[in-house]
């Protein structure tokens, strides 16, 4: 599981999955003073949001990690990092909401997309339970748990080979999907890297001199869009571009500036098979 500065550059999809096994459910059921704990990822079609709460509704908590709010002027501590509750008249319901910094929010760039900040709401009269599980909650994600690679002010970071990930490639953060797919893209077409960013993309030159452009995406909502294969992976080819369906529990996507389907199926693959 990822934590601290690597949770804040993961996919959303990824994010609601820490956010709601972070805890385990024995020790959610004791924080929320329940005798169920119901965990909902995606509540209310919200990507990213995971719901922890009872079976009845009664004791619910919302968590999505979010970007630096502009007001974000943290006064107190949760579970050993910042933390600013917004006050009754930031909102009319009387909700409990809570932001936490997780990782840095010092100079934070907006272009990176990270989520570094922890967003808690819950109904009126929950602060002290919401109190409680974020003091155990909040360590367990600002963990350091992976080495990042060094990105600069310009969100770019040096190529360096690294071992591609089959397993877990689609759950990693995205500055490290970024050093994998141009590695894969290296190893398996002999293409050159000539860029890679934190948001999860990489850039690569052809020996025909032109630049591609690949990185992972959200997929497409409707399934039915993808009406092609690659690999035996459901697949979207328009004009320009492949997306391609990497895993069946996962709605990200391989996107391929490029529809060459043999730069298709090396790539997949690479980031498939291994």
């Amino acid at each position: 599981m990822s934590g601290g500065e690597a949770l804040s550059y993961v996919h959303t999809e990824t994010a609601s999955q820490v956010l709601c096994n972070a805890l385990p459910e024995d020790r959610l059921r004791v924080l929320l003073g329940v005798d169920s704990v119901v965990r909902e990822r995606d509540a209310a079609g919200v990507k990213g949001m995971c719901r922890v709460g009872d079976d009845k509704h009664t004791v619910v908590i919302d968590l999505i990690l979010k970007p630096v709010p502009d007001d974000f002027t943290p006064t107190e501590q949760l579970g050993g990092r910042p933390a600013q509750y917004k006050s009754d008249q930031y909102t009319s319901s009387g909700k409990v909401i809570v932001d936490v910094g997780i990782a840095d929010t010092t100079g934070y760039r907006v272009s990176s997309k990270r989520t570094p900040v922890l967003h808690a709401e819950a109904k009126p009269g929950l602060r002290e339970t919401v109190r409680k599980v974020l003091t155990e909650l909040v360590p367990v994600l600002a963990r350091q748990t992976d080495t990042m690679p060094d990105v600069d002010n310009r969100g770019e970071l040096d190529f360096a080979q690294t071992t591609v990930d089959v397993a877990e490639f689609v759950d990693l953060p995205k500055p490290v999907q970024a050093l994998q797919l141009c590695t894969a893209a290296k190893n398996s077409l002999n293409f050159v890297p000539v860029r890679t960013t934190d948001t999860g993309t990489c850039t690569v030159r052809q020996p025909n001199g032109r630049s591609l452009v690949l990185a992972v995406v959200g997929g497409l909502p409707n399934q039915a869009s993808y009406t092609a294969k690659v690999l035996g992976r459901p697949a979207h080819v328009d004009e320009s571009t492949v997306a391609v369906r990497l895993r069946d529990d996962s709605t990200l996507d391989l996107m391929i500036g490029d529809t060459d389907p043999k730069i298709a199926e090396k790539l997949v693959r690479a980031l498939v098979q291994g």
